[in-house]
Formats: C-alpha cells, sequence, structure tokens
C-alpha cells in the first residue's frame, strides 16, 4: 500500500510496453483497489498498429489528499484492449513501473484528483 499524507499532492507516472493479439488500441486507467474499486483517472488511448510488437506505454497524472488524516490505499494499473488480448509487456531490458512522488500542498494542486 501508499500513504496519502494529510494535506499533501502527489505525481503518479507510469510506464510499460503493451503488446497485442491484434492491431486496435489500449486503454489504460488507475485503479484504487482499497475498500471500494475506485477509478481515479484514465490515461490515453495508446494505438497498437501491428499485432505482437510491443508499444511504448507511459502517463503521469496527480491526486492529492485533501483531509486532516492520512489515507492509506492500493492502486493498480489495469488494461483494456479494442480487440483481441493485450498484456502490460515488461522484462530485464523493459521495465514495468507505478512510481509516487509528493509534490507538494494539496492546496496549489486544486486540479489533482481527490481522494478520501
Amino acid at each position: 500500500g501508499f500513504v496519502a499524507k494529510a494535506g499533501r499532492a502527489y505525481r503518479v507516472s507510469h510506464g510499460s510496453g503493451v503488446q497485442h493479439t491484434a492491431a486496435g488500441h489500449v486503454d489504460v486507467r488507475l485503479v484504487r483497489t482499497t475498500g471500494t474499486t475506485e477509478t481515479l483517472w484514465e490515461f490515453f488511448r495508446y494505438p497498437v498498429h501491428t499485432a505482437a510488437v510491443i508499444v511504448a506505454c507511459q502517463g503521469e497524472g496527480y491526486i492529492r489528499n485533501s483531509t486532516a488524516a492520512d489515507i492509506t490505499l492500493t492502486m493498480q494499473l489495469q488494461m483494456a484492449a479494442s480487440t483481441g488480448t493485450g498484456f502490460h509487456a515488461g522484462g530485464a531490458t523493459r521495465k514495468r513501473y507505478l512510481a509516487v512522488e509528493d509534490v507538494g500542498t494539496a492546496v496549489h494542486w486544486n486540479m489533482a484528483t481527490p481522494i478520501s
């Protein structure tokens, strides 16, 4: 899990490759899985022009805890393929990551997705 400190904002970034069994696109979203499942935000649609080719997939978004208490949450990336079967591709030379970075006080990041 991750602890979002009271009154703080965070940048959440991800990176990986995606691969599909058919040409199409993939939708990637960040989901909070603590308690009830909640989509925090959806990233852009990533095109996959050729089947079985790994395509780069990176994005970032912001969350903020404007409450007076720390919040412990678990987050994960989920993806959906428009056609065929898709997956996040990772390995020794192509790392998958989900990084969280404190960017300052929540009051200065009013455009960030609020969590509670």
